[in-house]
């Protein structure tokens, strides 16, 4: 609409306020649609039965019973109506039309690219323009139903041909649906035609040739939902709820002075709305205080709620519309942890999963929390939303990228632990020594209780692997202390009737180690201590032993450290 139509249409708008407040708006709900009007159920009934059988025939091509959408569609019928098209408004999608009015080619494109988007997943951007553009041509008759009439010269491409042609041919009509699910859903061009018709596609190559060549385009009947103008319910609407609708729609066609003026000439949450998302496209600072003041007065809209950047606004946003992904775009900017950044924008492109800026985000975000599986699905969910083949590429190598972080922090996680054991293996070591060493020092100042020099030239070695034999081994049952500073052992070896006896010439020099209290005392030993003489010990012919170390077995036993030399 040109600046030259707009001050008219505005002046319309202002005069007929008055007015419209006394007329009888009523509303129709059906599915994603909605229509609002004050021209008379007849006018709203047939509007709907359009809409409808539009979402139903898409379900059919597409295999999807139940389309809906992230938000309503909603169709005022009025005396005035814009273009034929729709466009997001306050709190929907929005069209405007006058009564009777058919919707138009480019009308069907918008709703078809609205459910496209909201329902399934990448198709080949030249099959989504060609499935788009064969969509755009369905006529409604009630229950009768048409399609395939041909578009445009500039849209009859090669792939308009391969769909108008499995579509409008009795032969492969059922089928194509499955060819569409297939595509949808990732697969080549050659599997999906392999699926559904259990052909290669290079077996219909000619065929499709020569149908686009002969020119011969024409509609088909299809098959119509079982629905009638009477079956849809009529609601009373509010006067203030139809003025609301015809200022959402001037906003939506971009009218925003008009807009501006018809917000401005009504009061509560709704028109609130409607201007603080006018100041916000203006990136005015006001808007926040717009929005703060539509959701203080009660505002269900999710936009307002997201539009006061807080994070109670966006959780709000939320709870209102759990199908739209912007507020968790906004918790994730809220996120301090990486994960719980990862995991809004996770949720997000779930939501919105024909981005694929907004995977890449979430990648990217998983990548950052170390959660590498989740960001290999997610480029995985990337590049099958890709719509180009360079785009698709781009992704892939990113994905590339991505696997090669993954194997490099693998690598450095697993020496990280092997580290980390390897340092308590040492530390136990250490400690297990320092037990050790100080049991010896405790039993040489045991052994030195008369203050002689205490031995200097200790060899250190063990029992058990590594070490000598035992040369003797039992039980030490008594000490006997004689003159000269010098002490006779008793030790009963296992089995043994009587104890052997070994005299010791100097104490002092006996180096006892192991666990426990080593010390000993003159006399009867209770109870009696396993010992063992080592083989580095040596009798002389007095049995006399001249040196020798002892090793208290309750070391061995509990399962102690046993350094080497």
């Amino acid at each position: 609409m040109t600046s030259s139509i707009r001050p008219l249409v505005l002046v319309a708008l202002t005069a007929a306020a008055p007015l419209l407040a006394a007329d009888h708006w009523i509303r129709i709900r059906s599915g994603p649609f909605e229509v609002i009007t004050a021209a008379g159920e007849k006018a709203a009934r047939e509007q709907m039965l359009e809409a409808e059988q539009f979402r139903y025939a898409f379900g059919q091509l597409t295999a999807i019973d139940n389309p809906v959408t992230v938000w309503p569609i909603r169709i005022v019928v009025a005396k005035r109506a814009g273009p034929a098209r729709i466009a997001m408004g306050r709190d929907s999608w929005m069209s405007a039309l006058v009564p009777g009015q058919d919707p138009g080619p480019e009308w069907r494109k918008a709703c078809a690219r609205i459910l496209l988007d909201d329902n399934t997943g990448r198709m080949p951007a030249g099959i989504e323009k060609a499935f788009i553009s064969l969509l755009s041509t369905l006529d409604v008759k009630g229950t009768r139903l048409s399609l395939g009439a041909p578009p445009p010269p500039d849209e009859r491409t090669k792939d308009w041909a391969w769909l108008h042609f499995f579509i409008t041919n009795p032969e492969y009509t059922r089928r194509s649906r499955v060819l569409l699910s297939n595509l949808a859903r990732g697969a080549t061009f050659d599997i999906a035609c392999r699926n559904a018709f259990e052909k290669p596609a290079r077996e219909f190559d000619k065929l499709v040739e020569a149908h686009l060549a002969g020119g011969k385009f024409e509609a088909v009947p299809f098959s119509g939902r079982a629905l009638a103008v009477a079956d849809f319910t009529v609601r009373e609407a509010e006067a203030y709820e139809g003025r609301i609708a015809l200022a959402d729609s001037l906003l939506a066609e971009g009218l925003t002075a008009e807009a501006e003026a018809a917000y401005k000439a009504l009061t509560g949450p709704e028109a609130t709305e409607g201007l603080g998302l006018i100041a916000a496209a203006r990136k005015d600072p006001a808007a926040v205080k717009l929005f703060e003041a539509a959701t203080q007065a009660g505002s269900k809209n999710p936009r307002a709620w997201l539009g006061t950047g807080t994070k109670a606004g966006a959780i709000k946003a939320i709870e209102l519309n759990g199908k739209w992904p912007d507020p968790h775009v906004k918790l994730a900017e809220f996120g301090t942890a990486p994960n719980v950044k990862a995991a809004e924008l996770g949720k997000a492109a779930a939501l919105s999963h024909r981005d694929p800026a907004l995977w890449q985000a979430a990648a990217l975000a998983y990548a950052e929390a170390n959660q590498f599986a989740e960001a290999s699905k997610a480029w995985s969910a990337a590049e099958l939303a890709a719509a180009t083949d360079a785009e698709r590429e781009r992704i892939r190598q990113a994905r590339v990228d991505n696997e090669r972080q993954r194997a490099e922090f693998d690598a450095a996680e697993r020496k990280r632990i092997a580290d980390e054991e390897a340092r308590s293996l040492e530390k136990l070591k250490n400690d297990s020594l320092a037990e050790i060493r100080a049991a010896e020092s405790k039993a040489r100042l045991a052994m030195n209780k008369d203050g002689g020099a205490a031995p200097t030239n200790v060899q250190q070695w063990w029992d058990g692997p590594g070490g000598p034999a035992e040369k003797l081994q039992g039980a030490l049952e008594r000490v006997d202390c004689l003159n000269g500073g010098r002490a006779r052992l008793a030790i009963r070896a296992s089995g043994a009737k009587t104890p052997t006896l070994l005299l010791v010439k100097d104490p002092s020099q006996i180096v006892l180690t192991g666990s426990g209290e080593l010390a000993f005392g003159c006399g009867v030993q209770k109870p009696a201590r396993p010992v063992a003489v080592n083989e580095h010990s040596s009798l002389n012919a007095a049995g006399e032993l001249v040196w020798q170390e002892w090793t208290d077995k309750a070391l061995f036993e509990d399962g102690g450290s046993r350094p080497t030399s």
